[in-house]
């Protein structure tokens, strides 16, 4: 920050400011006072130094400041002491704000514990119905077991008196010389296929794709077997 003549800088814990060139120190506390918003008491207990060839060297009167003027010299550094009111009333600030803040800390903690005890009662009754479903499922699952290997073991043991009882039938019906009867069989249910209706007759090609052919060459088609050849990369044969 460039300066003239008849300016000072004042800088106070990296925040600087220019003003011009105190007449007395009570000036200069009051432009300190004005520039930094410290009330008039408090700016009387800033400490006031400048750095001269490494050395520190404080104003503490008017001789001082005289002497710093004289000086080429331009920036004043302000500085709080510890034993002033400006570091004890921050300090009890500060303390004010860390014994909220650890009251907050104990309420917030307090009330994390009360919602683990309330998670852990408040669906209890529901874990333990669950619990219960969870029983009866298995013994379902059981039962059902239990129902299908009847089911298999009854149909094993008809299958075989059915097959006892045709042999002994068989055997009387030649010995009695009548004609033979064949065991009585179930027609198998045929599976249906869902059929998409279209214009067009189409079989499907390799990967899926449908191929589709018009409708004068679909009865042609349906009598012949398509014979699909594997697409080779690099076979320019087709």
């Amino acid at each position: 920050m460039s300066t003239n003549s008849s300016n000072i800088i004042l800088n106070f814990f990296g925040e600087t400011v220019t003003t011009s060139k105190p007449e007395s120190l009570d000036a200069l506390r009051e432009s300190i006072s004005k520039l930094f918003f410290f009330s008039p008491e408090d700016a009387k207990e800033i400490l006031l130094t400048y750095n001269e060839n490494g050395d520190k060297i404080m104003i503490e009167n008017d001789e001082d400041l005289k002497a710093f003027l004289n000086s080429k010299i331009t920036t004043i550094d302000l500085d709080i002491s510890q034993t002033s009111q400006i570091y004890k009333k921050n300090m009890e600030n500060i303390k004010q704000e860390n014994e909220k803040d650890k009251l907050e800390l104990e309420s917030l903690l307090k009330r994390q514990e009360e919602l683990d005890n309330l998670a852990e009662k408040e669906f209890a009754k529901d874990r333990e119905e669950m619990g219960k479903i969870r029983e009866q499922l298995m013994e379902l699952r059981k039962k059902q077991h239990e129902i299908r290997i009847r089911i298999i073991q009854g149909k094993q043991k008809i299958h075989k008196e059915k097959i006892e009882n045709n042999k002994k039938i068989t055997k009387l019906q030649k010995k009695l010389g009548l004609p033979i009867t064949q065991p009585k069989k179930l027609p198998k249910k045929e599976k249906k296929h869902p059929h998409i209706k279209t214009k067009h007759c189409h079989r499907m090609m390799p990967f899926g794709f449908p191929c589709f052919y018009p409708q004068c060459i679909t009865e042609f088609l349906k009598n012949k077997i398509l014979i699909i050849k594997p697409l080779i990369i690099g076979d320019n044969s087709f």
